[in-house]
């Protein structure tokens, strides 16, 4: 598996930009669903255009000039990879239907089970099929938000925010969807009421901040990329680069101070966020040696992020989900490496399947599979097969 297609953090942009977005939607006008896709927003990014995975230089050769490749012809998925997306989904909504999987991951899961039920039916180019994979995404995205709705507990914690982040996601696939039918109407009124539910969502995230001390920087942050997105803001990835340096600094100082959301790995996911935004501002700016220098901080921290939460993990601090998202944000850096030519080495892309391999390892040796354990399992299974089909395609070729 070389740069994953699947696989996408939350970038961070900045509160700053809410009061902007009624003057850049005057100015820009309501993207349509075709100019919003493309847009990652969850890790494991799970869009129907997502970029194929990009082959690793086999030489030593490389140059610092962005590129527009053509992506190699990806193998196509065994039937197992489908049943393995149905297990997922089973297992995970019914972990979510319980209270056990937070919403940030259960729409992980999701938009990889997405991804799976999208890659089969293009292969097989069926459009009906197509069309049928999105609609069952829109559906379930629509059922968690049902969930979350009619929980009606205005005084829990981030409830609010979760049930607008759950009806945002549902809107900007019901955008896809529309898109996918050529219903152009139907995707610009989603489009619309993606970019509602959004800023209504960071409003949610920045009331529960202000007023109920219950909010964090991290989280208002990454409500924000959701508006930067939505907007299609043309300063969210300046914006990004500051604030990601003033979560990297917060959280410098709860780990001096001892406290537990300042834990190292809080830190060296900080590092890595900070990084990765500092080389997306490069890329934009035309820095070649910032640009260089970040993806080698982010690759950096990411690799400490994953030996770190592994040794929480023996010690029994950090689960599988911890690990797996730890290795999901490095995947956003090998992104962000594969934009010029010679960026994502093969040394990166061999590091990053000796981890997955571990993290196999570690989920093949779970016993205990109450609570969210089978559906994060089952994550990695179907993490794994996929990379597993890729690299073995990619090898009989050589």
């Amino acid at each position: 598996m070389r740069v994953s297609h699947l696989l996408l953090a939350v970038p961070i942009l900045s509160a700053s930009l809410l009061p902007c977005v009624a003057t850049v939607q005057a100015q820009n006008g309501s993207p349509s669903a075709s100019e919003q896709r493309g847009i990652e927003i969850f890790g494991g990014g799970r869009r129907l255009n997502s970029p194929t995975p990009m082959k690793p230089p086999s030489s030593g050769n490389q140059s610092t000039t962005s590129k527009k490749s053509d992506p190699p012809t990806r193998p196509a998925l065994p039937r197992t990879a489908v049943q393995g997306a149905s297990v997922l989904a089973l297992q995970s909504t019914s972990a979510f239907e319980r209270g056990l999987l937070p919403l940030n991951d259960y729409l992980e899961h999701l938009h990889l089970i997405n991804n799976v039920e999208l890659r089969v039916a293009s292969e097989q180019q069926n459009r009906r099929a197509l069309v049928s994979a999105q609609q069952r995404h829109v559906e379930r995205l629509e059922h968690a938000a049902n969930l979350l709705e009619a929980f009606q507990q205005p005084a829990a914690a981030g409830w609010l925010a979760e049930t607008l982040l759950a009806r945002a996601m549902t809107a900007e696939a019901r955008a896809s969807l529309a898109d996918l039918r050529g219903d152009r109407s139907g995707a610009a009124l989603a489009t619309r009421q993606f970019q509602q539910f959004s800023i209504q969502h960071l409003q949610a995230r920045e009331f529960d901040t202000r007023e109920l001390g219950l909010g964090s920087l991290p989280g208002n942050a990454a409500a924000v990329a959701l508006v930067g997105s939505a907007t299609q803001d043309p300063r969210a990835p300046g914006v990004a680069s500051a604030l990601s340096q003033q979560v990297l600094l917060t959280t410098e100082h709860w780990n001096a101070v001892g406290a537990e959301i300042g834990r190292a790995d809080a830190v060296l996911e900080a590092e890595v966020t900070s990084a990765t935004d500092r080389g997306e501002w490069a890329l934009l700016s035309r820095d070649k040696p910032q640009f260089a220098t970040a993806v080698n901080d982010a690759e950096r921290a990411s690799r400490e992020m994953f030996d770190k939460r592994l040794e929480f993990y023996s010690h029994g601090t950090s689960s599988l989900g911890d690990l797996t998202n730890a290795l999901l944000l490095r995947n956003r850096v090998h992104q962000l490496a594969a934009s010029i030519e010679g960026g994502f080495t093969v040394e990166m892309d061999t590091r990053w399947h000796d981890d997955l391999q571990q993290l196999v390892r570690i989920s093949q040796s779970v016993e205990d599979l109450r609570g969210r354990n089978a559906s994060d399992v089952q994550f990695v299974s179907l993490l794994n097969l996929i990379d597993t089909t890729d690299r073995s395609a990619e090898q009989a070729t050589r």
